[in-house]
């Protein structure tokens, strides 16, 4: 076991991703961000209190992370981010926030922690990912546009976006080994 120090200031970033995103679905709930403090009975600075230990949580696993996609050559090309960003809901609600450095820089580092983590999990490649799903139960289509289910049958659903723990990959690894 090894500790990783966390530098305060990547602790706050993820921070202020997180509440960001809750703001966001907030907003997507028609719900302005005061009235879900109201209702909550929380300020945002309880919020923050709260969900730091998530913070750094996710703060160490993006440096390990970054050390791995480092020591194992994981980059992300042009192409990878255009198509990225196309597909982003930002890009529906806010087109021109994809001409932002920092928004582009975040979505090139979500699109390679998940690189690396397909990489360690063993899924660096779509066949192997398809090979992963159907081990798992799932059906042989591209989970990106995979058929709807039938009434009363079971579907298994692959996000598109990995928040990926240390935890989930081994229960990932155990559910494959079955």
């Amino acid at each position: 076991t090894s500790t990783v120090e966390v530098p305060e200031l990547l602790v706050e970033d993820e921070l202020e991703h997180l509440v960001n995103d809750l703001k966001a679905r907030v907003k997507q709930e028609g719900v302005t961000w005061e009235k879900f403090l109201l209702q909550a009975r929380k300020t945002e600075d309880d919020i923050r209190k709260e969900w730091r230990p998530v913070a750094e949580r996710r703060a160490k696993s993006l440096l390990v992370l970054d050390a791995i996609a480092r020591k194992e050559g994981i980059t992300v090309s042009g192409d990878e981010l255009a198509a990225q960003a196309t597909m982003s809901p930002l890009a529906q609600v806010d087109p021109q926030a994809l001409r932002s450095p920092a928004v582009l820089a975040s979505l090139a580092r979500s699109i390679r922690n998940r690189k690396t983590v397909d990489k360690l999990v063993g899924l660096e490649s779509p066949d192997a990912e398809r090979e992963a799903i159907r081990k798992a139960g799932g059906d042989d289509f591209d989970f990106h546009g995979a058929a709807p289910a039938q009434a009363g049958e079971t579907k298994i659903i692959v996000p598109e976006k990995s928040d990926a723990t240390p935890e989930g990959r081994e229960a990932l690894r155990a559910m494959l080994e079955k």
